[in-house]
């Protein structure tokens, strides 16, 4: 992942962990996530004790709890190009074996996208 390009990260599906996302979010970046662990937990409550890259840490992190009202704000982002999500592939829905199995080999840097 690179390093210092994203303002927010999304795990929708709790595949990458924050100490897995930080270094490619912002200084004041957020790693939002809908899944809560004991280990999110932990470092919700850790947060800011450790440097980064010898700066103090600003990342936020907190657990997605959405509401109609977020999933509205997300749509004017999308529309508006505010936000814009990572593509990784494209897949058409006759290809839908090869679409399972690319996620499934960890190797995907984006979203898979299935058109029908």
């Amino acid at each position: 992942m690179a390093r210092d390009c994203y303002d927010v990260i999304f795990d929708a599906v709790s595949k990458s962990s924050f100490r897995k996302s930080r270094d490619a979010l912002r200084s004041s970046g957020i790693y939002l996530t809908t899944v809560l662990s004991l280990g999110i937990i932990w470092t919700m409550l850790t947060l800011g004790k450790e440097p980064r890259r010898g700066r103090p840490e600003t990342t936020g992190l907190r657990p997605a709890a959405m509401k109609w009202v977020d999933l509205e704000l997300l749509n004017e982002l999308l529309a508006s190009g505010a936000m814009r999500p990572v593509i990784d592939r494209r897949f058409a829905l006759a290809e839908i074996v090869e679409a399972h199995r690319y996620v499934d080999s960890a190797r995907k840097a984006g979203n898979v996208i299935v058109t029908m």
